[in-house]
């Protein structure tokens, strides 16, 4: 009737914020969901969806922003370790930092122990003084375009892997190390680790600073007392023992008390003032000590480790020794 015609915004044009439509895919890349997540979500909202050739463009584009600022933030990362290095006087003959890094890696689906035929898989090097991520890399062993496609395309391929994929970890870890000192000028003198030893193995067999560089590995405490309740519950099913041997190890009572024994053991070794080695030397005897001292015989436990009677040995470690 006024012959006025307004448009309305659903956002402020003048504002650099996101696009309403790139926030979205946003949000999906973040919850690990995709396009017809989102069309079910709108559609409840009763919200008109973009299409799915605008989605995957808007896809696209972010992926290569999260990539490109992903890598910024690791090299301001590695400043930062490289700084921390430099302040505690870890630096190599040649003048390059050195430092201490975790290392990790994880798979599509869980398959702890079980069914190792994931399809994709992730893994990162962590500088261990900042826990900021270094180096992330991922292996994949399956393309939906090259798998559905009877005549191979041009496409943006992420199949990168057609080898185990148990091997995946060690192989990104690897490549990390090699391009540490090209990509942050670092060298990663120590690794901390769960008890997979091929990550090890791997990255000696690189050699990614010189045959005469010696990488030292560090147990991580909670993969080694994870490992060591995995041994004594193993114990249970080993039919060399008697049952009722073998059922004392099979209580959660018990398996506690080895992991309480372990854990106690290893952060009063920690604060120790003594060398590392010497550290060691008697967490290795605190370690093997620890069956012992939970089925009663303290005459080898250390006055921090229990007040138990040393003199007294229960039956019980008598039978199992016989």
């Amino acid at each position: 009737m006024c012959n006025i015609v307004q448009i309305v915004h659903t956002e402020n044009p003048n504002k650099k914020d996101f696009p309403i439509n790139c926030a979205i895919v946003a949000g999906a890349i973040s919850i690990g969901v995709g396009y017809s997540q989102i069309n079910e979500l709108v559609s409840c909202l009763n919200i008109p969806n973009m299409s799915n050739a605008t989605y995957l463009q808007y896809h696209s584009n972010l992926s290569k922003n999260i990539h490109e600022e992903n890598i910024k933030i690791m090299k301001t990362a590695a400043q930062e370790e490289r700084r921390l290095a430099i302040e505690s006087g870890h630096i190599s003959e040649q003048g390059v930092p050195i430092i201490p890094v975790i290392v990790d890696g994880a798979w599509s689906k869980r398959s702890y122990r079980t069914n190792y035929n994931a399809l994709s898989g992730v893994a990162c090097i962590i500088g261990a003084k900042t826990n900021k991520i270094l180096y992330m890399g991922v292996k994949n062993k399956y393309c939906f375009v090259c798998a559905r496609a009877s005549t191979p395309v041009e496409h943006s391929c992420f199949k990168n892997w057609d080898r185990s994929s148990t091997a995946m970890e060690a192989q990104i870890i690897a490549e990390g190390f090699q391009s540490s000192i090209k990509s942050h000028d670092l060298i990663y003198g120590k690794i901390i680790g769960d008890g997979d030893s091929t990550v090890y193995k791997k990255v000696v067999e690189v050699s990614p600073y010189g045959p005469t560089f010696v990488i030292e590995k560090i147990e991580c405490r909670n993969h080694l007392i994870r490992n060591y309740v995995n041994k004594i519950a193993e114990l249970s099913k080993d039919t060399k023992f008697p049952v009722h041997h073998r059922r004392m190890v099979t209580n959660t009572d018990v398996l506690g008390r080895f992991r309480n024994a372990i854990t106690k053991a290893i952060a009063f070794r920690k604060q120790g003032s003594e060398a590392v080695y010497t550290k060691v030397c008697l967490l290795k005897k605190d370690i093997e000590n620890g069956p012992h001292h939970v089925f009663g015989d303290h005459s080898n436990c250390d006055a921090y480790f229990c007040s138990g009677n040393k003199d007294q040995v229960m039956i019980l470690t008598h039978c199992c020794t016989e």
